[in-house]
């Protein structure tokens, strides 16, 4: 999970999602065996796993607003508004 050359689009959230919660729980299980280097290898796992689900929050929440952006400019362009085009 620290490669940076990773690349995952939405299509993947199901499975970095099911991933997480299997880093979650294999961590709970380190601390309560106090296995520390364990602890330290899934922790950065389950933090990148966080970023790259957020990411992938923040990306389609970015495609939304495009969308609802180019949904008003062709109202706009329906009404012959034209300036806001």
């Amino acid at each position: 999970m620290s490669c940076e050359s990773f690349l995952t689009d939405g299509s993947f959230r199901a499975v970095h999602q099911q991933h997480q919660a299997e880093t979650r729980r294999l961590l709970e299980k380190a601390r309560k065996q106090g296995s520390v280097r364990l602890i330290e290898v899934l922790e950065r796992d389950e933090h990148s796993l966080t970023r790259i689900l957020e990411g992938l929050d923040q990306i389609e929440a970015d495609h939304a607003d495009a969308v609802a952006g180019e949904e008003l400019d062709l109202r706009d362009l329906a009404r012959g508004d034209r300036d806001s085009a």
